[in-house]
C-alpha cells in the first residue's frame, strides 16, 4: 500500500520536527562572543619618612596628617578606586619623636600594622637602636620589610630577616613589590650598626628582581626604596610634576634595564613626582603631611601605564579621624607620658 498522506504521515511527521526544531533554537540563548578583557587597574597609595610622626601637625596654619587622620584619607582612597589598593613606604619609619622613641618604635608598628601597610623599604634610620631592636620590631609587624640590595656581608645571601620582594595579590590583581635600602647607609648611621651587613647597587638589584617578578605572574611591579631626588621646581598641585630633578634616585631609574612600573622614593623629605627612563617616580614629602596617589592600568596586551598620579595632603578638617587607630596613638601617648612629663631640670 501507499503511505498515508494524513496527519500522521511521513510529511506531517517532517513538519512538526521541524517546528520542534524552531521552538527550541526560539528558547536557547543566541550565542554571544566574548567580550575582549578590560585593563587591569591598581591604585598604589604611598608614604615615606613617617619618623614617627603620629600625631596631626600644624602646615599652612591648618592642621594635618597624623595616624588617625591620614587612615581615614586611605579609606577614602580605597573606596574610590576602581579596583584594588596597595599601600607601601618608602622608609625611615619609627625614630623622631618622643612617643615613637620613647617606646623603641613599637607606637609606630602598631599603627602600621593597624593601616594595612603592604611593604615598608628599609631605610637608614631603622638601625639607630641596633640590628637586634629592629629585628625585635620587624617580627612585630604585620607587614614585610623589604630590601633587596642588602646583603650578609661576604654574601649574597638577604638577612633573614628582611625580604627582597613579596608579591601581593587583592581581587585577582597580583602586584610585586621589591624594597631598596639606601647603599650609603653605613655612612650615614652610628658606626657599628651595620656591621656584618652590604648594601649593593639599588640598580643591580632592580635589575635581578624584576625578571623575577614578572615570571611569577606579577601584573605590576613597583618598588619602594628608600633613595629620593631634589627637584628644582617641586610643584605645588597636587597632581603637577615637578621639575628639574636631580639625585641618586633618577640616576638609579636611568641606569636600570628591566623597567618596573613604579618607584616610590624617600630619603630626601621632598616633593618628587618626576619620570625618568619612563619609569614613574613618586615621594610624598615627609612625616604624614602629604601621602601620594597613584593609578596604574594594565592594558590586555601587557602594556602599563601610570593613568593618574598625585600628591595629596591630608587635612584633618576633610574627615573623620579613624576611632581604632586613634586609641593606638593615645595607649602609647599614656605609655610614655610619666617619662614626657617628668621634671628634669629647673
Amino acid at each position: 500500500m501507499s503511505p498515508t498522506l494524513g496527519p500522521r504521515g511521513p510529511i506531517a511527521s517532517a513538519a512538526v520536527s521541524a517546528l520542534c526544531v524552531l521552538l527550541i533554537a526560539a528558547c536557547v540563548p543566541a550565542v554571544v562572543p566574548a567580550e575582549v578583557e578590560g585593563p587591569l587597574t591598581l591604585r598604589v597609595l604611598h608614604t615615606n619618612d613617617v619618623h614617627g610622626r603620629l600625631l596631626p601637625q600644624e602646615v599652612d596654619g591648618r592642621s594635618a596628617g597624623g595616624s588617625a587622620v591620614l587612615a581615614a584619607h586611605f579609606d577614602s582612597a580605597r573606596v574610590r578606586a576602581a579596583g584594588p589598593t596597595l599601600l607601601v613606604d618608602g622608609g625611615d619609619v619609627m625614630q623622631g619623636t618622643a612617643i615613637s622613641n620613647l617606646s623603641w618604635g613599637r607606637a609606630t608598628i602598631d599603627v602600621f600594622n593597624a593601616l594595612g601597610y603592604d611593604g615598608v623599604a628599609v631605610g637608614n634610620h631603622e638601625f639607630d637602636w641596633g640590628q637586634d631592636t629592629l629585628r625585635v620590631r620587624i617580627e612585630e609587624s604585620t607587614f614585610p620589610w623589604l630590601a633587596a640590595n642588602l646583603f650578609e656581608e661576604g654574601t649574597d645571601e638577604h638577612p633573614e630577616w628582611v625580604r627582597p620582594w613579596v608579591m601581593v595579590e587583592r581581587d585577582s590583581v597580583r602586584a610585586a613589590v621589591i624594597g631598596l635600602a639606601l647603599q650609603t647607609t653605613p655612612e650615614v648611621v652610628m658606626a657599628g650598626r651595620t656591621a656584618g651587613l652590604r648594601f649593593g647597587p639599588e640598580e643591580e638589584a632592580i635589575d635581578r628582581y624584576v625578571p623575577e617578578a614578572r615570571a611569577a605572574g606579577a601584573d605590576f611591579v613597583i618598588v619602594t626604596g628608600h633613595v629620593g631626588a631634589t627637584c628644582a621646581e617641586p610643584g605645588e598641585a597636587p597632581e603637577e610634576p615637578s621639575r628639574g630633578c636631580e639625585g641618586r634616585i633618577i640616576e638609579i631609574a636611568e641606569a636600570v634595564t628591566e623597567r618596573p612600573d613604579l618607584i616610590v622614593a624617600g630619603h630626601t623629605h621632598l616633593r618628587n613626582h618626576t619620570e625618568a627612563n619612563g619609569i614613574p617616580i613618586m615621594q610624598a614629602l615627609r612625616y604624614t603631611i602629604a601621602y601620594g596617589v597613584v593609578d596604574l592600568e594594565r592594558a590586555p596586551n601587557g602594556e602599563v601605564r601610570a593613568v593618574h598620579r598625585s600628591i595629596q595632603t591630608p587635612w584633618a578638617e576633610e574627615v573623620d579621624p579613624d576611632t581604632a587607630v586613634a586609641r593606638i596613638v593615645e595607649r602609647w601617648g599614656e605609655e610614655v607620658r610619666p617619662l614626657t612629663e617628668r621634671v628634669v631640670a629647673e
